[in-house]
């Protein structure tokens, strides 16, 4: 279905002017960017969380393309109040150019990737501030409150019982996939991850090993598709302008 305005958007953003204060998250979709933009909302509203409780995530941190109640074209991104923080799953061609930054340790160590994120925004928090959002922004939390689970679209477009947020559970692919899809995704993935200089850990402790010795450059961390299941890298982006 076209919606009006929607695709002539999409083939005019790699022109937008990049304001100084926007935050673009981009990624794949099932890749994590929920999460990360419940992250990045809170470190921008300074990791209090009365001010983003009962705000859905959706009107906090909207969809560039994509949304159930209104038209996306120019004129609505330009109207959006600064700090603009917005997600997308375009290819780059697609997207203006513009510094970024790339994150793949949330699994593996919240607080540490939380506190990273804060900083590249600009934002340097006690640990107890940290500690704050990486509490409220955990899975286990975000799938229990209505304002960052987006049950408002599963009621609208899923199913009975069906939740939008995965388990984020490292390993968890296991549950879905069999050994020879597991051995079919490596023949096929595992030499140009490799090339990316992406490491692909199976577990969580293994994961865990990976950011002390490696530190917050070359993880990569196999998770299941909500469509494909297959073991994707999860690729956390979070890009700006600004640093």
């Amino acid at each position: 279905m076209h919606v009006p305005g929607c695709i002539e958007w999409l083939n005019t953003v790699k022109d937008t002017t990049v304001r100084p204060t926007d935050i673009w998250i981009c990624g794949y979709p099932k890749s994590g960017t929920t999460w990360l933009s419940e992250i990045v909302s809170l470190i921008m509203d300074d990791g209090v969380v009365d001010r983003v409780r009962d705000r859905l995530i959706s009107d906090r941190v909207p969809n560039i393309i994509i949304s159930i109640n209104s038209i996306r074209n120019y004129k609505w991104f330009e109207e959006i109040p600064d700090p603009r923080i917005t997600i997308n799953h375009l290819p780059l061609k697609y997207l203006p150019r513009f510094e970024g930054k790339e994150g793949k340790e949330l699994i593996a160590d919240s607080a540490a990737m939380i506190a990273t994120i804060a900083r590249f925004l600009g934002k340097q928090f006690t640990a107890e501030t940290v500690a704050n959002i990486t509490t409220h922004c955990s899975l286990k939390t975000m799938r229990d409150n209505p304002a960052a689970n987006k049950s408002d679209l599963i009621t609208r477009f899923g199913k009975p019982g069906q939740q939008f947020l995965r388990s984020g559970i490292i390993g968890d692919w296991r549950a879905h996939m069999t050994d020879t899809q597991s051995a079919l995704f490596d023949q096929r993935f595992g030499q140009p991850l490799r090339a990316m200089g992406l490491r692909v850990c199976d577990d969580g402790l293994t994961a865990e090993r990976c950011v002390r010795e490696n530190g917050h450059n070359c993880i990569g961390i196999r998770v299941t598709t909500c469509s494909l299941l297959q073991k994707i890298v999860l690729q956390l982006n979070f890009v700006s302008p600004v640093l």
